[in-house]
């Protein structure tokens, strides 16, 4: 479906038989439409303030105006003004389960939602109902390293367990994260080394 002053420069090739430049993407926009989606995209956005909007709200013609905008940026799936940070990155649940490391207490007083968003963002991962910051990747990668060393036909889940010093309800969702990303490979009973270790 062609919007009223919104035409792709091939539809408009294939009606005219002229080839004429994109006003943005591969779209060509009369100027007046161009310029009332610009200014609205820019007021979403301003609106939005530091908690942006997600990128997905827009249609492939605004997320391409947007790219042309100044003083916005992209940042995880989601758009703000430039200057702006999530104020989500700011909430103390990542520092409560940064400390925990390996062990960190269920998170509390958060949303799943931004949970979620927090996960999407990169900072956060959950794994068999179990939430960590990401630094206890690398925190299980270093371990499950030395476990290979000493082990190279693998290593059991008891010492895994005891490497991290944590129970067992942390070290299996640990496992199983390393597994998903390819740093370990479970065989049987024990972790082998994975491709990305």
């Amino acid at each position: 479906m062609i919007e009223r002053g919104t035409i792709t420069v091939a539809d408009l090739a294939l009606l005219t038989g002229e080839s004429i430049a994109p006003t943005i993407g591969h779209w060509v926009i009369d100027q007046a439409r161009f310029d009332a989606m610009s200014t609205n995209a820019k007021a979403r956005i301003e609106a939005a303030a530091a908690d942006g909007l997600d990128v997905a709200m827009f249609d492939d013609i605004e997320r391409a105006i947007i790219d042309s905008l100044d003083g916005v940026s992209h940042d995880n799936g989601r758009v703000r003004l430039k200057g702006t940070t999530d104020p989500l990155l700011e909430h103390p649940v990542i520092e409560r389960l940064r400390t925990g490391l390996c062990a960190p207490p269920a998170p509390a007083d958060i949303s799943n939602a931004d949970l979620r968003r927090l996960a999407k963002l990169g900072v956060l991962f959950e794994r068999d109902g179990e939430w960590f910051h990401v630094d206890a990747v690398e925190i299980a990668r270093t371990n499950a390293r030395r476990l290979l060393t000493a082990h190279p036909d693998g290593f059991t889940m008891s010492q895994f367990r005891e490497a991290l010093g944590v129970t067992r309800k942390h070290a299996v969702p640990l496992a199983t994260e390393l597994d998903a990303r390819g740093i370990t490979r479970r065989r049987d009973d024990v972790r082998i080394a994975g491709p990305r270790l």
